[in-house]
């Protein structure tokens, strides 16, 4: 593999693909041949899995607001469902899970989350 496979390869597992555990494998022996960095390697397997864990946290966060919009509200409105697929942070998320605590009606849920 030459080096601009190598960090076409990179790019590709860095932005979209967790690779097998042979790949990976395969991966570092062909980094380490080409002269390569394997810290960058590894940071870069960690941002994978950290934006899966976070894309994990996200939602399950996303289920507790909804479960909590039924319980007060009594339903999940396609307006409501929107605002929650929209909040892409945690403190969106919490900020809405908190206005849902103290939602009565569903307009207490429709404004933007910042």
């Amino acid at each position: 593999m030459n080096r601009a496979t190598v960090e076409l390869l990179g790019d590709v597992v860095e932005t979209y693909l967790p690779l097998s555990g042979e790949d990976r494998v395969a991966l570092r022996q062909a980094v380490e041949q080409e002269g390569g960095d394997l810290m960058t390697l590894d940071a870069t397997e960690l941002t994978w899995r950290s934006r899966i864990d976070l894309e994990a946290a996200l939602r399950a966060r996303r289920e507790d607001v909804r479960k909590v919009v039924q319980a007060h509200v009594g339903r999940v409105s396609p307006e409501v469902e929107a605002v929650i697929r929209e909040a892409q942070t945690e403190e969106a998320l919490t900020t809405l899970f908190d206005r849902a605590r103290a939602a009565h009606v569903e307009v207490d849920l429709l404004a933007p989350v910042e």
